[in-house]
C-alpha cells in the first residue's frame, strides 16, 4: 500500500466517518461509464472521488 499525499489525506480524514469504500459515481459520458475510483466522499451529486471532488480548486496552470 502506497502512502497518500497529505491533502489527500486531510481530504478523506475530514469525510469521517462517512466512510470511503464505495466507489466513485461521476459519469464520463465521452466513454460512456463512470469513474468507480476509491476512495470517495458523499456530496450532493453523489459519491466523487478526490478528482472528481466539486469543491476541489481546479489548477489554472
Amino acid at each position: 500500500m502506497t502512502a497518500l499525499p497529505p491533502e489527500i489525506a486531510a481530504w478523506l480524514a475530514d469525510a469521517m466517518p462517512d466512510g470511503t469504500d464505495q466507489p466513485c459515481t461521476h459519469y464520463d459520458a465521452a466513454h460512456g461509464r463512470t469513474c468507480g475510483a476509491t476512495p470517495t466522499r458523499q456530496y450532493i451529486p453523489g459519491r466523487r472521488c478526490w478528482h472528481h471532488a466539486p469543491d476541489r480548486k481546479k489548477d489554472t496552470q
